[in-house]
């Protein structure tokens, strides 16, 4: 096997440190804080206004699930707001992530969709990895990494004429909504920021004391629901505040996320008495709803949430881990089933479709009828070994197909929003690389020395260190066995190597027969001594004849 080569610097002995992927679990065990000891510096913990009474979740009693609900149906509801699907009633808009998202991938046919609401004749409305929809009138806002890598919130028209910027170079999370006409967002950071200026994108962030904010939602009468960890305890809470007068008062001690009914907000809290050793599907929750008044009251509904809870009209759709036996020869094992709360009769059902047979489901989004959602393939008792194995959509009142979303890429048309958006993506891609190679070319030399020890292995080498504006430093050629040390100004380079029997000439190098390599832009530092030597990694990559001698 051919052996790479990499870099050693002399001045001081360097541990290799590997880097390994983690297995990523589609969703983390949720934290709970450890007792800490009062730290007389800390800040006391923010303390919320309600005095209601909690009920004590170990009185809970849970109603009986039916063992079958194939016959329970939901109505088609248009919806508004949502994260990955909503609806004006006669089209669909969708988002395609085609990739596992707990990766962080998405591929090159994923974006931004519209579609009849029988998922048919589909249309392309932006490329990109795109999340957290809101329809308001013709326009729909959304978050939006395109393939030059920009972060922006963004707008595009039903029709999909024209993709508009309206804030950019933003990170942020899935919390996207309107408030008083203005949008609102969380950013990574743990802000609640509202756009002043649509304009310019100019936005005003705000935080509890103390906390930072975890997600955000419309509220009544002109305020905002937010769930917010404080920075010290890591306990979760409720909140509502009000961006016109800047209050914000706490409501309810939480776990997990919320989603906000007809008739108030739904949350979950841990049940006590927990197994001392559990895996994060074997945590106990009990569904809460807080009334109008902020009062907590119970569902009569506990069990092994996941934390994703969606409003739907007057149902709350969520998954739960259950206990199934659906693959031959696994035996028993856990895996997200989906459940629906019917906050009319306060009566909860499992949704067992034949479409979610041997697959672990985490959902994404609901409209008119359809539940969006990611499959995992799953494996009994190993809650790391979830496989992504599609994007899926399937309709819950019974009437259509289900779909598989990666299948719709190749029918979708380009819309003319799209083509235009994908235009000047390349072009700001090609302008950016242009400064960036600028911006080499212009790199700066010296004053300092670098050093650089080269030796010859039982073949002929020759050695090329070139700067970012392609002109050469030096050449230095070297008999089997010969080895030498070269001075020269402190700076990034490319260093390119050959190795071969016989040398042809600066132009032909050791011809087709000679084996090449060559660095990424190689910063050497003032006064740093470097050596190449032979191993199985490295910052040496294979190149051609040509990519040497040119």
């Amino acid at each position: 096997m051919k052996k790479a080569l990499w870099f050693l610097l002399m001045l001081s002995l360097l541990a290799a440190a590997s880097c390994r992927k983690q297995p990523a679990a589609s969703d983390p065990a949720p934290a709970s804080a450890p007792a800490e000891t009062a730290d007389p510096d800390k800040p006391a913990p923010f303390e919320t206004d309600s005095d209601k009474g909690v009920p004590e979740p170990a009185d809970m009693t849970a109603d009986d699930v039916p063992e079958s609900a194939k016959e329970i149906l939901l109505e088609a509801i248009p919806t508004q707001v949502g994260r990955h699907a909503v609806s004006d009633g006669e089209f669909l808009f969708f988002t395609i992530h085609s990739a596992d998202e707990t990766a962080g991938m998405w591929k090159e046919g994923d974006g931004l969709f519209r579609a009849t609401l029988s998922m048919e004749n589909p249309l392309l409305l932006v490329h990109g990895n795109c999340r957290s929809l809101v329809l308001d009138g013709d326009l729909l806002y959304f978050f939006l990494e395109d393939a030059g890598g920009r972060n922006s919130i963004c707008s595009v028209d039903r029709q999909g004429t024209q993709v508009r910027q309206i804030v950019s170079d933003v990170e942020a999370s899935d919390s996207l909504g309107l408030w008083n006409g203005k949008l609102f967002f969380v950013q990574r950071d743990g802000s609640l920021c509202i756009v002043d200026d649509m304009e310019t994108g100019s936005y005003t962030p705000f935080a509890p004391e103390h906390h930072k904010v975890l997600q955000a939602c419309p509220a009544p009468e002109n305020r905002i629901w937010l769930s917010a960890v404080d920075n010290w305890n890591l306990s979760v809470s409720l909140f509502i505040y009000d961006p016109a007068d800047g209050s914000c008062w706490g409501v309810y001690p939480m776990l997990g996320n919320f989603a906000v009914g007809e008739d108030g907000v739904y949350c979950l809290i841990q049940v006590p008495d927990q197994p001392e050793y559990p895996d994060y599907r074997q945590y106990n929750y009990a569904l809460m709803r807080i009334d109008e008044n902020f009062d907590p009251v119970f569902t009569g509904t506990e069990g092994r949430f996941d934390s994703t809870l969606l409003s739907y009209g007057p149902y709350l759709l969520y998954a739960k881990y259950t206990q199934v036996e659906e693959k031959a020869g696994l035996g028993e094992a856990s895996a997200r089933k989906l459940f629906c709360y019917d906050t009319r009769t306060g009566t909860e059902s499992a949704l067992p479709r034949d479409e979610f047979i041997g697959i672990d489901i985490s959902l994404r989004g609901i409209s008119d009828g359809w539940l969006f959602y990611n499959a995992y393939d799953y494996y009994a008792n190993d809650p790391e070994s979830l496989e992504f194995s599609g994007s899926r959509c399937c309709d819950l009142s019974g009437e259509r197909t289900p779909v598989s979303l990666e299948n719709l890429i190749p029918e979708a048309v380009a819309s003319q929003a799209s083509l235009a958006y994908d235009l000047s993506t390349q072009e700001f891609m090609e302008a950016r690389q242009q400064e960036e190679e600028e911006a080499l070319r212009n790199t700066p030399y010296g004053p300092g020395i670098s050093y650089l020890y080269l030796k010859a292995g039982d073949k002929s080498a020759c050695f090329r260190l070139v700067r970012m504006d392609g002109t050469l430093q030096f050449q230095v050629l070297l008999a089997p066995g010969e080895e030498t040390t070269q001075s020269f100004p402190c700076g990034k380079y490319i260093l390119k190597t050959a190795y071969g029997d016989t040398w042809i000439s600066d132009d032909e190098a050791f011809g087709s027969d000679g084996r090449y390599s060559a660095t990424d832009p190689f910063t050497f530092e003032s006064n740093a001594s470097y050596e190449i030597s032979t191993g199985t990694h490295g910052d040496f990559h294979g190149d051609s004849q040509a990519g040497f001698t040119g």
